[in-house]
C-alpha cells in the first residue's frame, strides 16, 4: 500500500474533501504522468502504470502543544507497474 498525506487543515471534513479530492486527480491521471508523480524511475513501462481499485482515504487528528488541532488526510493506494520488455530490442532476425 502506498500513502500520500495532504497538508492539515482546520476541520475533519475539509481533510476529507482534500483527501477525496486528491485521490479523484490521481485516479484521473494519464499513465504517464502518474509515473511522474510517483517517481517511477526503474526500468517500467510508463503506458502500463495505473492505480489499482480500492484506494481509500483516511483522516489524522493532530493536537500541536498551543492546543490547536488539525487533521490531515492520508490517500491510501496501490498501483501496478508493468516492466519494459527489452527483449525486442535484443532479439534482431
Amino acid at each position: 500500500m502506498f500513502t500520500i498525506d495532504t497538508q492539515p487543515v482546520k476541520t475533519q471534513d475539509k481533510s476529507y474533501q482534500l483527501g477525496l479530492n486528491k485521490l479523484a486527480k490521481l485516479y484521473a491521471l494519464s499513465p504517464a504522468e502518474l509515473s511522474k508523480v510517483l517517481n517511477i524511475s526503474w526500468d517500467a513501462d510508463p503506458k502500463l502504470t495505473h492505480i489499482n481499485d480500492g484506494g481509500y482515504i483516511t483522516v489524522e487528528k493532530m493536537k500541536y502543544l498551543d492546543g490547536s488541532i488539525f487533521y490531515k488526510s492520508k490517500l491510501n493506494f496501490s498501483y501496478h507497474v508493468a516492466e519494459e520488455d527489452f527483449d525486442d530490442y535484443f532479439s534482431r532476425d
